[in-house]
């Protein structure tokens, strides 16, 4: 992403880019610090080709219960 450049953050490795502008967002955001989605020291091999989901999936507890992703996340 060109964005590692604009910010100055060309010592990162892993970066996603998003936008949260909608009623809620911080709640939105709070819940993505609780997920460890903030994680820097979480490594996450060839990021590029995993979805949306599969990124979410990897930082889940492996104690998480419930088959479906949405359930998993609700029990956090």
């Amino acid at each position: 992403l060109i964005y590692r450049e604009i910010f100055g953050l060309t010592h990162v490795q892993t970066m996603i880019r998003g936008t949260l502008r909608y009623p809620g967002w911080s709640e939105t955001w709070q819940q993505i610090v609780r997920l460890g989605l903030t994680n820097d020291t979480m490594p996450v091999p060839d990021l590029a080709q995993h979805t949306y989901r599969e990124f979410l999936e990897m930082f889940l507890p492996l104690h998480a219960s419930g088959s479906k992703l949405e359930q998993r996340v609700a029990n956090l």
